[in-house]
C-alpha cells in the first residue's frame, strides 16, 4: 500500500498537472480567439494560435495568439478579448468550489472528485499565474491600459475571487470530511 501513496499517487499526478496545463493553455487562447471572432467578426483577416513556448515582444511566453484585422479594433474591443480567458477561469473558481459535493455519498467517489477538482483547480492555477505576471503585455495589464482601471485593482479582483473560492472549498471539506 506504501507504494501507492509514495510512487504512484505522485506520478498521476505529475501526469495529471501536464496534461492539464497543455489542456488549459489551449482553453486560455481559444478564449481569446472566440472573443476575437466575435468582436472582429468579418474584419478579423489571419490569426495564429501557438500553444509552445515561444518568445512575443521580445519576452518568452507560453502560448499566445497573434491576428490582423482589416479595421482597428477600439479600446474596448481589445479590453474584451484580453479579459476573455480570465470570464473562464472564474467560472473554473466555481467549478472547483463545488468539488466537495462529489464526496457526499462518501470516499467511494473520491476518483471523480480528484478529476474534477484538479481540472479546476488548473484553470485557477492559470488565473494565478496571470495574477502574478508583471509583463506590460499580459492579458491583464492589456485589459487595465484599455478600460483605464489600475492593474492593481484588476489584480486585487482576481486574488479575492481565487482565495475566497479556495477557502469556501477547504471549508466544504473539512465539514464534509
Amino acid at each position: 500500500m506504501w507504494l501507492l501513496y509514495i510512487v504512484l499517487l505522485p506520478a498521476v499526478i505529475v501526469a495529471v498537472s501536464v496534461v492539464y496545463d497543455f489542456l488549459w493553455r489551449a482553453i486560455h487562447e481559444y478564449s481569446h480567439l472566440g472573443a476575437l471572432k466575435f468582436v472582429a467578426g468579418k474584419d478579423l483577416v489571419s490569426y495564429k494560435v501557438r500553444l509552445y513556448r515561444h518568445e512575443l515582444h521580445g519576452e518568452w511566453v507560453p502560448a499566445s495568439l497573434t491576428w490582423d484585422t482589416s479595421r482597428h479594433l477600439s479600446y474596448k474591443e481589445v479590453a474584451f478579448i484580453a479579459i476573455a480567458p480570465h470570464v473562464v477561469e472564474f467560472f473554473a473558481c466555481i467549478a472547483f468550489m463545488a468539488s466537495p459535493l462529489f464526496l457526499l455519498g462518501g470516499l467511494d467517489t473520491y476518483p471523480l472528485f480528484f478529476c474534477w477538482a484538479s481540472f479546476w483547480f488548473s484553470g485557477i492555477v492559470d488565473l494565478m499565474a496571470a495574477l502574478v505576471c508583471g509583463s506590460v503585455h499580459s492579458d491583464l495589464y492589456v485589459y487595465s491600459h484599455c478600460t483605464g482601471t489600475p492593474v492593481w485593482e484588476v489584480k486585487t479582483y482576481g486574488w479575492f475571487t481565487v482565495g475566497t473560492r479556495i477557502l469556501v472549498c477547504a471549508f466544504f471539506l473539512v465539514l464534509i470530511i
